[in-house]
């Protein structure tokens, strides 16, 4: 998914006719490695990135959502924010070390969400831990009210079209000089 991102989003940000970068997120969540690389991507846009959600926004949706210039959800979008998630499997030393990365990368995600939201630093540490530390479910005025998005809805652009009528053709004048036909005079005689 980050190396078809990425490829789109170049294409888009070269492409002169246009002027902004639309990112439709519907998902379940995913890699929270891939999200920041996503994140990074956003950030260092030349041109302005609008982030729409529809259906469901859930886990690192939530951050790639925030992280739009201008953000957007529709009416009937849920949101879902929890604590990182991770499967370890191998010896107690191997399982601490996943646990001190996942600890890093939940501490990383929820501070930048908070940045992107423009709360403090552990906003959404403490919104999460009132939620009891379960998934938090919440609708688009509540994601309003926590900074998430910027407006409920889809956003509209118009396009100007303009027609530029071509001039006709200009007909090149020869410049090559010409001299009348001499008439040959014949005297008879």
């Amino acid at each position: 998914a980050l190396e078809a991102f990425r490829k789109d989003f170049v294409e888009l940000e070269n492409n002169g006719a246009v002027p902004v970068i639309l990112i439709y997120v519907s998902t379940y969540g995913g890699d929270v490695y891939n999200l920041f690389a996503m994140v990074d991507i956003i950030e260092n846009s030349n041109k302005p990135v609008y982030t729409i959600g529809l259906g469901k926004v859930m886990s690192a949706g939530v951050l790639l959502l925030a992280s739009g210039h201008v953000r957007y959800m529709t009416k009937h979008c849920t949101a879902m924010l929890h604590h990182a998630h991770s499967f370890s499997v191998g010896n107690h030393n191997e399982m601490q070390n996943d646990y001190e990365e996942l600890t890093r990368l939940n501490i990383m995600m929820l501070e930048l969400l908070a940045e992107k939201c423009q709360k403090p630093r552990d906003f959404f540490v403490e919104y999460i831990e009132n939620m009891r530390n379960l998934d938090s479910y919440i609708n688009a005025s509540q994601c309003v009210e926590c900074g998430l998005i910027d407006h409920i809805g889809i956003p509209l652009f118009t396009t100007e079209l303009c027609v530029i009528e071509p001039e006709p053709p200009k007909i090149k004048k020869s410049r090559r000089k010409t001299t009348p036909k001499s008439r040959k005079s014949t005297k008879r005689g």
